[in-house]
């Protein structure tokens, strides 16, 4: 495997030693694909993943190795390549690994660590470690570890199967996905589902399809997602939040979680 290299590495936990002894926020990203950016920016320093050439890749029998700054997408299509299943539901879920594991990324009832054997990663402080996947303990759209500990590298343990089959559950996916999801600049599903309950289905059943704040509507395709028509501010983006989440407890009492884009930059 092209791992990580050492010195590049070593770059990171430098810079990460140096934040941490003089107070300075550090701020990790994948992609962004997944993010809203509070208007303003971020303060401190960050550190983004995806396009930084931690893209390596290395397949041996079911296992996949792989860097932070891997493309989901391209994740699925190595795996498939192989005759390798298991993260066939990840396909068309924008982004890195990196984030994907940090935010427990999921679709079609499976989960990123569904399919975790291992991590490796350095604290913001700039200490490396491993773990294994019985070691962690993900959540619904998260994983406590990962608010303080930032993934390098990644192992994943994957079934063996017909390369035909995979592709075709792949492409089966990945056409529900056009059908169901809208195009255009978002962030994803906004709202975590509530029990019992997918929370676009919750959305739209009160007629909040949509609604919209400055160039922030809710789509008329699938009520999780707000779509950027493209002069929307952040702040427009969380008063529609926030609008929905009234609306929803006016009607229902209950409150809509926001998924874990909950620590907004």
């Amino acid at each position: 495997m092209s791992t990580l290299c050492r010195g590049q590495l070593v770059m990171f936990l430098i810079l990460l030693q140096y934040c941490d002894r003089n107070g300075v926020r550090v701020t990790v990203i994948g992609n962004g694909t997944n993010l809203l950016v509070r208007d303003g920016g971020v303060e401190g320093v960050i550190i983004q993943f995806g396009g930084s050439g931690l893209d390596h890749v290395c397949v041996r029998e079911n296992i996949i190795e792989c860097e932070a700054g891997v493309k989901l997408s391209s994740v699925v299509g190595i795996a498939s390549q192989h005759g390798l299943g298991g993260v066939e539901f990840l396909d068309g879920i924008p982004g890195t690994v990196g984030g994907a594991i940090r935010m427990n990324a999921g679709a079609f009832g499976g989960t990123i660590f569904d399919r975790i054997a291992q991590v490796d990663f350095f604290s913001l402080k700039g200490k490396e470690g491993t773990r294994r996947r019985a070691e962690l303990n993900p959540g619904y759209r998260g994983c406590n570890f990962f608010r303080e500990n930032v993934v390098y590298r990644v192992t994943f343990e994957c079934l063996f199967g017909d390369p035909r089959l995979i592709q075709e559950k792949v492409r089966q996916y990945r056409e529900q996905r056009w059908k169901t999801q809208p195009f255009g600049k978002s962030a994803g599903c906004i709202f975590k589902n509530p029990v019992g309950i997918p929370a676009g289905k919750l959305i739209d059943d009160l007629g909040l399809k949509g609604l919209r704040v400055g160039g922030a509507v809710i789509s008329n395709k699938h009520a999780n997602f707000i779509i950027n028509e493209g002069n929307a501010k952040a702040v427009d983006i969380l008063r529609l939040i926030d609008l929905v989440r009234e609306r929803v407890w006016a009607a229902t009492g209950d409150r809509v979680g926001i998924g874990d884009r909950g620590d907004w930059a």
